[in-house]
C-alpha cells in the first residue's frame, strides 16, 4: 500500500502551554517527519507568536503551515506576514475565516477565507494555499453538493489543497468524497482528533457542533470517571477510524495532536 501522507497540528502558546513548551513539542513532533506542522491562529491576538513559531519549525527542516484568519487581517497585514514568511522559507499557509468571539473586532477587509486566498494570489504565486472543508454535517447528497459549490469557489480563488475539519464518524466524509473526486483533483487531507479524554470530546463536540456517534457515546458513558481507561479506549477508537480512512484511500491524514506527543507517536507507529 502507498504511504498515506501524514501531517500534524499543534496547539499554539496559551495559558496551558508556554512558548518554550510548544517549541519543545514541535521539535519532538518533527522527528515523525510530517508533511507539515499546522499552527492555528483563530484571531490576531496570537499572530506574532504564530509567525515566530512557523520560523522555528522551519529551522527544524520541517514545513510549517501557519493559519491566517481572514476576518482579522488587513491587506497591509497580509503583505507584511507574507514577506516575513518568505524570509523564513515558509511557503504554505491555511486560509481560514477566523473565529469571532464576543470581545473581538474583525477588521472587515476580508469577510471569508476565499477572499483572503484570492488576495494572496494577486500578490504572489510563491505560496501553496490550503483551504478548509466541512464534512461533519453532510447527511444528504444535497448537502454534499452544496459543500462542493463552496470548495469549487475556493479553488477558483487560489486554494490548491483542502484540509477537513475534525469529525468522529466517517459517513459524512465518504458522502462528500464521492462527489469530490468526480469534480475536483485538488488533494484533500482528512483532519482527525485523537480521543484522549471525556471532557475533550464534549468540548470539541460543542465548539464544532459535532454529532457523537453511538459507538463513541457508549465509550464516553462507560469510562466517564476512569480517565486512564478512557484514554486507552479513545485511542483505540481513533486507530479504528484512521484505519478505515486509510484503507478507503484518503490523500492524507492531518492529526490534531492537542500537544500530546505520546498519543501522536503511538498513532504514527501504528500506520507509518
Amino acid at each position: 500500500m502507498t504511504r498515506t501522507n501524514f501531517s500534524l497540528e499543534i496547539v499554539p502558546p496559551n495559558e496551558r502551554f508556554s512558548y518554550e513548551e510548544v517549541q519543545q513539542i514541535s521539535e519532538q513532533l518533527s522527528k515523525l517527519h510530517p508533511l507539515f506542522i499546522g499552527i492555528p491562529s483563530i484571531n490576531k491576538s496570537k499572530m506574532t507568536e504564530m509567525i515566530r513559531l512557523a520560523g522555528d519549525i522551519r529551522k527544524l527542516q520541517t514545513n510549517a503551515l501557519p493559519h491566517l484568519p481572514a476576518r482579522f487581517m488587513t491587506k497591509k497585514q497580509v503583505q507584511d506576514v507574507l514577506k516575513i514568511l518568505q524570509e523564513q522559507e515558509v511557503f504554505q499557509l491555511l486560509a481560514v475565516s477566523g473565529e469571532v468571539m464576543p470581545h473581538d473586532h474583525p477588521t472587515g477587509e476580508f469577510a471569508f477565507a476565499n477572499e483572503l486566498s484570492h488576495y494572496i494570489n494577486e500578490q504572489t504565486n510563491r505560496f501553496t494555499i490550503l483551504g478548509t472543508c466541512h464534512p461533519e454535517h453532510i447527511a444528504t447528497n444535497e448537502l454534499a453538493q452544496l459543500e462542493m459549490t463552496y470548495l469549487q469557489q475556493k479553488v477558483q480563488d487560489g486554494c490548491q489543497q483542502f484540509l477537513t475539519q475534525l469529525f468522529f464518524e466517517n459517513d459524512g466524509f465518504y458522502r462528500l468524497h464521492d462527489k469530490y473526486i468526480k469534480q475536483l483533483t485538488t488533494p484533500l487531507l482528512v483532519g482527525v482528533l485523537p480521543i484522549l479524554s471525556y471532557q475533550q470530546v464534549l468540548n470539541m463536540a460543542t465548539r464544532n457542533q459535532l454529532a457523537i456517534p453511538r459507538k463513541l457515546a457508549i465509550l464516553l458513558d462507560k469510562y466517564q470517571y476512569d480517565p486512564i481507561s478512557m484514554r486507552a479506549a479513545g485511542l483505540d477508537y481513533t486507530l479504528y477510524q484512521l484505519d478505515e480512512l486509510i484503507h478507503y484511500g484518503v490523500d492524507g491524514v492531518h492529526l490534531f495532536t492537542m500537544n500530546d506527543v505520546p498519543a501522536a507517536v503511538e498513532i504514527y507507529r501504528n500506520f507509518w
